[in-house]
């Protein structure tokens, strides 16, 4: 199934790929008036999906199930879910690198790896991806109050998540599983008190010139270690740090 409607906007409003999946879903085409978004509004179901380097956006307000390895190309922007109870699996992975990323609801991968763009939270969020690594440029819930949740509390989540920028946001959750933590950004600050229960290695900042800040505390206690660059602070609320 193709769909392209060049500067106009393309809304579905029922399910696609519902009773018998599609193949693959192709959306827009590959020129420079490809600018229109493209909006699912009901469960979207496809073994693939194809995009293409033009400025438009995509954006799934439900549920979707995507088999294949999913790069996002469009560089208009990318929307995951617009709601907590919204779940999108990419079985095969997930590339949202080209555009700023939105995200509400579950975003997963089945042991396949994932790459956020600059992410903003619309709703609680989760992110996971098994024995996979999730990469994410940087995530903020803007002038909401939203908890991230990295990795399920299963065994095998064991593949490393790491923040390359800012956290802004009110809240992470963890699990106590055998996966790192890694946070990169040059100015994070996480308003909820904080325990990073993963027992894989929990990194907060990496120059000397990251300012961490985990305003109502921070427990870091990680089996795995602790590592620490810049300043980590929290704003008169203990902090717990185990060997670093």
């Amino acid at each position: 199934l193709t769909l392209i409607s060049g500067t106009g906007t393309t809304g579905v409003t029922g399910a696609i790929g519902g009773t018998t999946a599609l193949g693959t879903l192709t959306l827009q085409g590959d020129n420079v008036s490809a600018t229109g978004t493209v909006t699912f509004n009901g469960n979207v179901t496809a073994t693939s999906i194809t995009t293409y380097a033009r400025a438009y956006s995509v954006v799934f307000n439900e549920d979707a199930s995507i088999t294949n390895d999913c790069t996002f190309l469009n560089t208009g922007g990318v929307t995951l879910g617009n709601a907590n109870d919204d779940s999108l699996l990419f079985t095969g992975g997930l590339d949202t690198q080209a555009s700023a990323t939105s995200i509400a609801g579950t975003v997963a991968t089945t042991d396949t790896q994932m790459d956020l763009g600059a992410v903003t939270m619309a709703a609680n969020s989760t992110i996971k991806s098994g024995t996979a690594a999730i990469n994410v440029t940087s995530v903020t819930d803007g002038a909401s109050s939203y908890t991230l949740t990295i990795q399920a509390n299963t065994v095998g989540s064991t593949g490393t998540v790491t923040f390359t920028g800012n956290v802004t946001i009110n809240g992470i959750t963890t699990y106590a599983q055998a996966y790192a933590v890694t946070l990169q950004g040059a100015a994070s600050v996480i308003d909820l008190d904080t325990n990073f229960l993963n027992t894989g290695v929990t990194t907060i900042g990496n120059e000397n010139t990251d300012s961490s800040t985990f305003t109502a505390g921070l427990g870091a206690v990680s089996a795995g270690g602790v590592s620490i660059a810049g300043t980590v602070a929290t704003t008169d609320t203990q902090m717990d740090l185990g060997a670093v």
